[in-house]
């Protein structure tokens, strides 16, 4: 091209930009670029150079643009308007994205399925739900991540710091959306309702999220079962049930988490950290499940509340879980017989019974067991630590909830109520059964009979000892037979001379554990029978058993008049002390 061809007019500049020549190239890397400026530009990403430094802070940027969209923070300019609606932007690419949620255009299609999305960040975020990579990974533990918030977040958990707090109390969290969510208990005013439960909200995110508990696609199949989930991240906690993988490991013990909270809330017991404390008085306490327990005591309102009975729980899972009770709804059910449970550790516990071989043994009591989670779950009956004090007595506990059921011995405390009578009763399980008294369903009725149970094994043990006559399991030693398994091997130890269950607060030593339970009322100064006519109350069954015999001339009349032929056999809480075993004792209840 001769020099009289050449001409310095702008458009001959656009014409060879258009031609996609990029003469500048990175000194660092291989990238090319069309004009110096842009190259001077990029290669500030390689030198760490930040010539552009904010006027209101000490921030700096390497681009001008930066510097720009970073002042609006300041200045509270939001030049960009959306003309569908009042909402205005910092940015021209979120003003950009806002656009396409009133247009409805998604024009980043995802290559392995037929969904769509607005931005192309969020489509990068679900094709690893495809392919599987998580790039972000964690510098304290193995987990990995899809996107860099979510590991922003979760490093929160081992650093322990809560940067966003409530100004209207005391607690704090890791993540802003879980400080709005906590925010909207103090709101008086919650206008936005849930279409499908009427469930209200105090804000759009917290009623946004919920709605998607009802219509978001349960994409994410667990390869052991049939259950489906929304989110990966619940697939995975959720198949650890079957792999009994737990990879959230305590440094101070042997135990395992399969998740990263539960460790977090465990190590405490360790440390002795409780960083939640009650705004009203000293207490504090490890998790903030037991905070929101004990303020209930101070306001009287807790938003986890069942509209069945009134009781206040401890969270939304604790509500889900005890609102079976009223509904009666089982949904775990067993592949082998037709019982069901309404938890699953409860069903799987049950499947144990079911294996042929049973290759863990107790050491301790010598019990076999099919399958390893229910054997490590028994051999903490032996052997773990009981860190639970009871707060009106010396009695500790290894659980909160045998804790729990204990200290309703000394409050009286009877919440589960039923809705057809006005028994109430202190352990949900109890009140189960007793509701089958009513609605006559899950029953087990006696085939060869007119009797009813309100367990399968009551009914099975009728039948053998009633009408079979058998006795299938024969002791060794003296030829004796009994009709349980469980009889056999108490009865074998009176042979052996083997004593497993011993007192806490003594050296006596028992041969099962409803001995080692009689014998605990020595020790305490608990009076849990009461006499229903006088009021007078004893420590042992037997004891008001024998005082009631006082009575029976009095009450004769009207028990003939109120007994009638029907026999139901129902599990009840009366025959026993509150103990650490959720154990209960059958007996003839005549109606």
């Amino acid at each position: 091209m001769s020099d009289s061809d050449y001409s310095p007019h702008p458009l001959h500049l656009t014409d060879h930009k258009r031609t996609n020549i990029k003469p500048h190239k990175c000194l660092h890397c291989d990238k090319t670029f069309t004009s110096a400026s842009n190259c001077k530009e990029h290669e500030r990403i390689h030198t760490g150079v930040k010539p552009y430094k904010c006027c209101h802070c000490d921030k700096k940027f390497s681009k001008t643009s930066n510097l720009t969209e970073h002042e609006r923070i300041h200045t509270g300019v939001r030049p960009f308007q959306c003309p569908h609606c009042d909402k205005r932007f910092k940015k021209s690419s979120t003003f950009a994205e806002h656009q396409r949620v009133h247009t409805g255009a998604k024009p980043y299609s995802c290559s392995h399925c037929e969904k769509s999305f607005r931005k192309s960040s969020t489509l990068t975020q679900h094709e690893r739900t495809h392919t599987g990579v998580n790039p972000f990974s964690c510098s304290y533990c193995d987990k990995t991540f899809r996107r860099a918030a979510s590991l922003k977040s979760h490093m929160l958990m081992h650093s322990g710091v809560k940067p966003y707090k409530c100004s209207s109390c005391d607690q704090s969290f890791r993540q802003l959306s879980h400080l709005k969510e906590h925010k909207s208990k103090h709101a008086s005013v919650k206008p936005y309702i849930c279409p499908h439960c009427n469930k209200n909200f105090a804000t759009a995110t917290t009623w946004k999220k919920h709605v998607k508990s009802h219509t978001a696609e349960r994409n994410f199949k667990c390869s052991h079962c049939d259950k489906r989930f929304r989110y990966a991240s619940h697939l995975v906690l959720h198949e650890r049930v079957h792999t009994g993988v737990k990879p959230y490991k305590c440094t101070q013990c042997e135990k395992s988490f399969t998740k990263s909270s539960y460790l977090v809330d465990h190590e405490r017991i360790h440390t002795g950290v409780k960083p939640y404390n009650c705004s009203h008085c000293e207490k504090s306490f490890r998790k903030s499940s037991q905070l929101i327990e004990h303020n209930i005591k101070h306001t009287d309102v807790n938003p986890y509340t069942c509209k069945y009975c009134a009781k206040p729980l401890s969270g939304a899972t604790a509500l889900r879980r005890h609102i079976l009770i009223h509904t009666g709804e089982k949904p775990y059910k067993c592949s082998s017989c037709d019982q069901s449970f309404r938890q699953l550790p409860h069903l799987k516990e049950h499947e144990s019974k079911h294996e042929s071989t049973r290759p863990y043994t107790c050491p301790h009591c010598n019990k076999t067991f099919g399958t390893e989670p229910v054997y490590k779950k028994h051999m903490k009956y032996h052997t773990r630590e009981k860190h639970f004090k009871c707060s009106y007595c010396d009695k500790t506990f290894r659980d909160t909830s045998h804790l729990n059921q204990h200290e309703r011995v000394h409050t009286g405390v009877r919440p589960y109520k039923c809705s057809h009578c006005e028994k109430s009763f202190s352990r949900s399980g109890n009140l189960a059964v007793h509701n089958k008294l009513h609605t006559g369903k899950n029953l087990y009725s006696c085939p060869h009979c007119d009797q009813v149970f309100t367990h399968p094994s009551t009914r099975k043990t009728h039948i053998i000892r009633i009408h079979n006559g058998a006795t299938s399991y024969r002791c060794d030693h003296c030829s004796k037979y009994f009709v349980s398994d469980c009889s056999l091997k108490r009865h074998i130890r009176i042979h052996t001379g083997s004593k497993p269950f011993s007192c806490t607060q003594c050296d006596k030593q028992f041969l099962d554990v409803s001995g080692l339970r009689r014998h605990a009322v020595v020790h305490s100064t608990e009076k849990p029978y009461k006499c229903s006519v006088c009021g007078k109350s004893y420590k042992a069954k037997s004891s008001l058993n024998l005082h009631q015999r006082k009575h029976s001339q009095e009450l004769q009349p009207t028990l003939e008049h109120n007994t009638t032929s029907v026999d139901v056999v129902e599990h009840t809480e009366e025959d026993q002390p509150l103990l650490e075993h959720n154990a209960s004792v059958d007996i003839v209840v005549m109606l």
